[in-house]
Parts: structure tokens; sequence; C-alpha cells
């Protein structure tokens, strides 16, 4: 499930693979494509508590670039193991216009921004 929060950042609550993901996403299409500049975190699967598991392999990323295409907003940027650093995700929740898409990632994010 997309979880979203103010500025615009979303996340992604629990796990699925990336066409699972895909199909999660098109049911939010509108409201993800409507944010300006929309910058996309994706390359990797998280674990049960939105830490790095394994980055994806040529056909989740070729996956993952289909799906961005349907979104001229956004701009992927790829991110591999270990994942994001919590300095890393502290700067993008601040700026906004973020999409936070691996696994459990709602977790993680809530997490290091200690949201209750």
């Amino acid at each position: 499930m997309i979880k979203a929060y103010v500025n615009n950042i979303f996340t992604h609550d629990g796990q699925s693979t990336v066409k699972e993901f895909g199909a999660e996403i098109m049911k939010d299409q509108a409201i993800i494509a409507s944010v300006p500049q929309l910058m996309v975190i994706a390359g990797y699967h998280g674990d049960m508590q939105g830490n790095w598991d394994h980055d994806f392999d040529a056909d989740e990323m070729a996956d993952t670039q289909k799906i961005a295409e349907k979104f001229g907003n956004a701009k992927i940027e790829w991110v591999k193991g270990p994942g994001m650093t919590d300095e890393a995700i502290k700067l993008a929740f601040g700026r906004g216009n973020v999409f936070f898409t691996w696994c459990d990632s709602d977790k993680k994010i809530r997490s290091v921004m200690d949201i209750k």
C-alpha cells in the first residue's frame, strides 16, 4: 500500500514484487503524477523493517523504468545496497516531493523521522 504524508512524501507499506507495486502505483497515478519534480528512490528491496535486503535484478530495473515512463514529473534516483542512509532519508524527506519505493519503506521512514 502507498502512504502519503505532507509535502508530497510517499512511502510503500508492505512487501511486493516490482510488478505488484507497479499496479499499486497506477491506482494512485493521478495523485503521484501531480507532484512537480518528484524524486523516486528505487533500486532495492527492503526487509520487513524497511532496511536494505537486496538490490533489484536487471528485469526489475527494466520494469521500474517502464513504470516511471508513465510519469513525466518523476525522476528515478537509483540506490543500491546498503540502501539509503538515515542522513540521506532525512535530506530527501526535508526536501519533499519524494517517493521512497522500497518494500516497507514506510517503517524505515517513520523510524528515521520519528513519526508516530
